[in-house]
């Protein structure tokens, strides 16, 4: 038999029902959104001469109230004011504001921003997850009615505009 008449049978060879070593085909793997860690300050308190500040997060371990000396994340508080509170991790010391909160991507470092900043950056990863996960082409299954295969082609060349 020729070689050019054997590649007229490639397709049998390796879509091959019968293999029983045949695996099915698979969609892209998903990415899941990167998962972040936060904590915010919510409030102090200042009770009998002790001053507490009170942290909120996600994390129940970063959810928490902690003293001068106590210690959140990596950081360590070394100073409670009403609106405020210095956190020091090494050498880097920054000031954490009523209302602000410091996030990282898993692993990464901590930044300081908004409750609200980091909210909409949360919602817009996730957005960006779900739209890639719409936009997979669906695979037409070879056994699909006529009917069925041409509201999947037509569903495809929508996802391509």
């Amino acid at each position: 038999m020729p070689a050019s008449d054997f590649e007229a049978f490639r397709l049998i060879v390796e879509r091959n029902i019968f293999n029983p070593n045949r695996t099915g085909r698979s969609r892209a793997a998903e990415e899941a959104p990167p998962r972040f860690d936060t904590f915010a300050l919510v409030g102090t308190l200042q009770s009998e001469g002790k001053v507490v500040a009170i942290f909120d997060s996600t994390d129940d371990a970063l959810r928490k109230s902690a003293s001068e000396g106590g210690t959140v994340a990596d950081f360590t508080v070394k100073k409670i004011s009403p609106n405020s509170v210095e956190l020091v991790a090494g050498e880097k010391s920054l000031v954490l504001r009523m209302g602000q909160q410091l996030r990282r991507a898993e692993g990464g470092e901590w930044r300081l921003g908004s409750r609200e900043a980091a909210r909409a950056e949360i919602a817009r990863v996730e957005f960006e997850a779900a739209r890639a996960a719409a936009a997979a082409a669906p695979v037409i299954p070879v056994n699909a009615s006529e009917v069925v295969r041409r509201l999947m082609e037509q569903r495809q060349k929508q996802l391509k505009q």
